[in-house]
């Protein structure tokens, strides 16, 4: 386990490098919550300030790898304390965890030491913090409880819940067992492309606590969605898909990791398509088609998938993208539930959309930028607010 952590401290800390140099703002955020929730003194690593920071971001520079490790560290810290001195995890979790933690045959010969275990708290805790943020990077629990306003248990909850809803720690033992020199560089792509699926997921569960309400026969269902999401699809997306799984696996993966890492991105959709099939009966494969089909006819995916690839240009740019793709999450939401059977022409013709589907368009042909979503936002808003939704 002590080889493992280890290993896995470093593949987070070249991780965080690798990421900076997108997003040095991101870091330069993280950097200040840190030494103000922690709190220490950056001089004492000599850790950049925010104007070296910007500096670098000019030149394509990012963190240096001494500047990740200190983050890392302090990042672990703070989340642990935090997460010991508020509510507690859920007893699920915590037991799940002490586990984990515990080899299976000590487990086996003495599980009710285990479960009586004076310190399994502080090592469900530990583990939790380790799980996430060696995955998700230093800037996962100050960006997210900045941006969301909840608490480190609450976030926690919400990003192990989407992590099992994707099958993503059997998703990762597949992907870092290919590990090695030539492929290191796709596994950095490949680990921006879970996180991202589950840092939006966790957003999504977090709202109205909805991550409280998954249950293991959701999460069974939710894989089951994902492993059928080409038969969700619009036509027109197949070969995307395709083509995204051909790419990792022209990085070295096997069809199968490859595969799953390009279905991966359907996480959010596959957990609120089955939010909408428990409220209306439907199958919830027919709702993720809808949800896919009423994404692609308004453009919705593609604006937010943009958003994602967006080059920041100030240090509340990526706050801003992040909010505007919650903001077309919540809109496809709605429009959704405004469809008649499968007639998504006729509910947009109904709502009077077809002006701000064209907006949307003429956005992705000309370069999407935060003020032209904005301004989408907005259109689309608006008119929302005055149709009536219900079918």
């Amino acid at each position: 386990m002590v080889l493992a952590n280890n290993r896995s401290q470093s593949r987070m800390v070249s991780y965080d490098v690798r990421r900076s140099k997108v997003d040095v703002y991101r870091y330069a955020r993280t950097l200040s919550y840190l030494v103000q929730h922690v709190p220490f003194n950056p001089d004492t690593f000599a850790l950049p300030t925010e104007d070296e920071l910007a500096n670098r971001a000019r030149k394509g520079i990012g963190l240096f790898k001494a500047d990740a490790s200190a983050l890392c560290a302090y990042a672990k810290m703070l989340v642990y304390r935090v997460l010991l001195d508020g509510e507690p995890l859920s007893e699920g979790l915590v037991d799940r965890m002490v586990r984990e933690y515990f080899p299976a045959a000590i487990v086996e010969a003495a599980e009710g030491a285990v479960k009586s275990h004076l310190l399994r708290r502080e090592i469900a805790t530990t583990m939790v913090v380790n799980r996430i943020v060696d995955n998700a990077g230093a800037t996962f629990f100050p960006e997210l409880m900045t941006s969301t306003s909840r608490p480190a248990h609450a976030i926690a909850e919400a990003y192990m819940t989407a992590s099992a809803a994707g099958d993503v720690d059997a998703l990762r033992r597949d992907l870092y067992a290919s590990e090695d020199k030539n492929r290191q560089e796709a596994i950095y792509r490949a680990m921006h492309v879970v996180e991202a699926a589950l840092e939006e997921t966790t957003v999504v569960l977090l709202e109205g606590d909805a991550y409280t309400t998954v249950d293991q026969r959701t999460i069974d269902r939710a894989r089951e969605l994902l492993d059928h999401v080409e038969h969700a699809l619009p036509a027109s997306q197949i070969p995307q898909l395709h083509a995204r799984a051909h790419e990792f696996e022209s990085a070295g993966f096997a069809p199968a990791v490859a595969g799953r890492l390009a279905r991966i991105e359907h996480l959010t959709g596959a957990l609120a398509s089955l939010r909408v099939a428990a409220e209306t009966g439907r199958d919830p494969l027919d709702v993720l088609r809808l949800r896919l089909q009423v994404a692609a006819d308004m453009h919705l995916r593609a604006l937010q998938d943009a958003l994602a690839r967006m080059v920041y240009q100030s240090p509340w740019d990526g706050p801003a993208a992040k909010a505007l793709s919650r903001q077309l999450h919540g809109h496809l939401g709605r429009l959704v539930q405004a469809v008649d059977g499968d007639d998504v022409g006729g509910m947009i013709g109904r709502l009077g959309l077809d002006s701000i589907r064209r907006q949307g368009a003429a956005m992705i042909e000309g370069g999407v930028t935060i003020p032209g979503i904005v301004l989408f936002d907005d259109h689309l808003r608006r008119q929302l607010l005055t149709v009536d939704l219900r079918k």
